[in-house]
């Protein structure tokens, strides 16, 4: 049978141990304890920890290091809101636009970010007003309007921008 306990799994020399090389009880290398290997890893951290482990210096450490990276989040991201653009300039050039999201810039000397709004319609309306009056119309606003021309002649111009 090809697949005999007995034979040493194929091997040439049949030197013992299953298809898959050694056994447990080879002889071979033991793999270290978990136990083992947590207690190391522990004793490694308390030398790296500033003024070893359970010392308020080290608490101190764990303090500024969660300081900077909320300090680090806050300094490297941006929220673009659904109705803005997110126009980043590098160095004071437009470098990218930024669709709505949370985003990441380089610091302030190097990417500023402007969130102009996109979708609301800015209108200046010179030398009238729509919708103020009572019958919801439109109201003359002469002290805008009046301009004189360049061969002293008033004219009445109005306009609306968008």
């Amino acid at each position: 049978m090809p697949w005999s306990n007995q034979g040493g799994g194929g091997r040439k020399g049949g030197s013992g141990g299953g298809p898959w090389g050694q056994g447990p009880s080879g002889g071979g290398s033991q793999q270290p304890d978990l136990e083992e290997l947590l207690k190391r890893s522990q004793d490694r951290l308390k030398q790296v920890m500033p003024g070893g482990a359970g010392v308020p210096g080290s608490f101190l450490f764990l303090i500024a290091v969660a300081v900077a990276a909320v300090v680090a989040y806050y300094a490297f991201t941006f929220t673009v809101r659904p109705d803005e653009l997110g126009v980043v300039m590098r160095f004071g050039k437009v470098d990218r636009q930024e669709a709505p999201g949370l985003h990441f810039r380089m610091p302030y000397p190097i990417e500023e970010v402007r969130l102009p709004k996109v979708t609301r319609q800015n209108i200046i309306e010179i030398g009238m007003r729509t919708g103020t009056g009572g019958r919801g119309g439109v109201v003359d606003r002469p002290e805008e309007s009046m301009m004189l021309t360049g061969d002293e002649n008033i004219v009445d111009f109005d306009f609306v921008v968008y």
